[in-house]
């Protein structure tokens, strides 16, 4: 073998090195969590503000929290309403702040439920007058209907457990 290809041989392999250890430190600064989890609404709402602090590595992430509250959500459609939704979304249950605003047309009929341990309060405001929800975890989905705006906050308390889900469902 020549000296270049020695040369070359050595740079190689330094090369090869090199890539091993920046792809290794790669996958460490992604096998951890990459920042703070949010709320995860579908259909562009905004979470809660306050979310990321509500959870912690080590525990459930809050799509796996979620899953029930979204199975209380989806257990009952009353007749006449599909079962899809226009909208949803779901957040941890100690979250606060997260606000839904929607404007449509119809009859539509909002749906919140809460697993794990706690409540949530919704506050609602709609052109017929305002309103406050409690929503028990554990407990069947709170139904509300109205036609036109919807506005809401979802609050949740601090010794909460688990995560909340809603979602709007039109007429069918």
């Amino acid at each position: 073998m020549s000296k270049a290809a020695k040369k070359y041989g050595h740079l190689r392999s330094a090369g090869v090195l090199l890539a091993a250890g920046l792809a290794a430190v790669g996958l460490s600064a992604c096998s951890g969590e990459a920042g703070p989890a949010k709320g995860h609404p579908s259909k562009g709402h905004p979470s809660a503000s306050g979310a990321a602090a509500h959870s912690s590595p080590g525990k459930k992430s809050l799509d796996d929290a979620a899953k029930p509250a979204k199975a209380l959500v989806d257990e009952y459609t009353p007749s006449g309403y599909r079962t899809s939704p226009v909208a949803s979304g779901y957040d941890w249950a100690n979250a606060s702040g997260q606000k839904i605003s929607e404007s449509l047309p119809g009859d539509h009929l909002f749906q919140i439920a809460c697993s794990g341990s706690g409540a949530v309060t919704v506050t609602v405001s709609l052109p017929k007058g305002d309103s406050k929800e409690q929503v028990e975890c554990g407990a069947k989905a709170r139904t509300i209907s109205f036609d036109g705006k919807f506005d809401a906050v979802v609050s949740g308390g601090t010794s909460n457990s688990g995560a909340y889900a809603w979602r709007i469902a039109g007429r069918a």
